[in-house]
């Protein structure tokens, strides 16, 4: 017996892509915040003369970094107001495109701790972007400001600062470069990996008998032997056959097998197989090949 909770069984073979997405989605969220604090940061020096001279008025240090970190948030605000509405629309967009039949496509959506999650990561980003231009004014030499060309974009004082903005930048960039770079790759690939059938020109649909009139083997049988006689009838149908659940479909049966010169295993050690039921036909039908072994009763 093999016990699993209800969260592993339900999100245990995805946690790991979702880890990544997550950490793909974290470094471009630190790219994007070392751009918008870089910009900032080239504000505030251009704006050094407009500190200087409220410094001079009278306004203390922390009145000015107030201000920045109020503006930062503003802005953040704004943007995560931006992002939340994009959020909905691109949900409602996959959610359109969805395939029918998919799982749980109806409970996917934008949920109330997401959309705290993301004011509190506009907020928080608002105010690391804010800081730079908060120290940088705070720092900032009074005579030198009130003498600066009214001018000129910036002073020289900050391009360190800017700099180390621009060499994070990259390099965050060069790694969500690579990073997608080797997942397109990796999905190209994996759209290379043959199928072991032939999807293309198969029309696939599925007959539900009522057990009312169907009420045993034979005539379910009867039934499905009088249908595929009348598809393969038609004008420019090449083969017709049956299956009891189509391929990389979760609906599946599974039965225990023995294998013939072996001991019988233990109680509850007896080895499951997947198995489907199909008519003649089905294997040439669908392009399957006979790699080893035999076809069995079609």
């Amino acid at each position: 017996m093999t016990v699993l909770s209800l969260h592993d069984q339900v999100v245990g073979d995805v946690r790991t892509a979702l880890l990544v997405l997550l950490g793909v989605v974290g470094l471009v969220l630190v790219m994007v915040c070392a751009n918008i604090g870089n910009l900032l940061l080239s504000r505030a020096s251009a704006r050094s003369r407009e500190f200087a001279v409220r410094t001079a008025l009278g306004a203390g240090r922390g009145r000015l970094v107030r201000q920045l970190l109020t503006e930062g948030a503003l802005l953040a605000a704004i943007g995560g107001v931006v992002g939340l509405a994009l959020a909905f629309w691109g949900v409602a967009v996959v959610r359109s495109f969805a395939p029918a039949g998919l799982p749980r496509i109806a409970t996917v959506g934008v949920s109330a701790p997401a959309t705290l999650f993301n004011f509190g990561i506009a907020l928080l980003a608002g105010v690391v972007c804010g800081l730079a231009p908060a120290l940088r004014s705070g720092r900032s030499d009074l005579h030198e400001a009130l003498k600066a060309d009214t001018r000129g974009s910036a002073d020289r004082s900050g391009a360190r600062a800017r700099g180390a903005l621009i060499v994070i930048e990259t390099a965050i960039g060069v790694i969500v470069l690579v990073g997608a770079g080797l997942l397109l790759r990796s999905f190209l690939e994996l759209e290379r990996v043959p199928l072991g059938f032939r999807p293309e020109q198969i029309l696939t649909f599925r007959a539900a008998l009522p057990t009312s009139r169907y009420d045993t083997a034979a005539k379910r049988t009867a039934f499905y032997q009088q249908l595929a006689e009348r598809l393969r009838a038609l004008p420019g149908a090449q083969e017709a056959s049956g299956v009891s659940s189509l391929p990389l479909s979760m609906s599946t049966r599974s039965t225990g097998i023995m294998i013939d010169g072996t001991p019988p295993p233990a109680p509850g050690q007896i080895p499951l197989v997947d198995y489907r039921s199909v008519t003649p036909g089905y294997f040439s039908t669908m392009g399957i090949p006979l790699l080893r072994g035999r076809r069995g009763m079609e």
